[in-house]
């Protein structure tokens, strides 16, 4: 099976696989990239208000898919938190 490489990149880090992982295909890579993106992202937001994430999956011969999340969220005002919290 081929091998694709999973590279990630924030606001301030980068993290590039060099180890890899077997994949059937491309389309199956890219769905598990899909499902890392989301998942860090939620991890990021339970502690931040925003998330600046990339990924990008290679193989062998160079870069196949990119994919980017890009989350804010925060209050629109005084009142917004008060109706929440009642």
């Amino acid at each position: 099976m081929p091998k694709y490489f999973f590279d990630f990149q924030d606001d301030t880090n980068i993290c590039r696989d060099d180890e890899g992982i077997e994949f059937s295909d491309p389309a199956t890579a890219c769905q598990q990239m899909r499902s890392t993106l989301l998942d860090m992202g939620r991890d990021i937001l339970r502690i931040d208000a925003q998330c600046q994430l990339v990924g990008v999956i290679r193989d062998e011969q160079g870069v196949l898919w990119r994919g980017q999340l890009s989350l804010q969220v925060g209050w629109s005002g005084p009142s917004a938190m008060q109706g929440d919290a009642a």
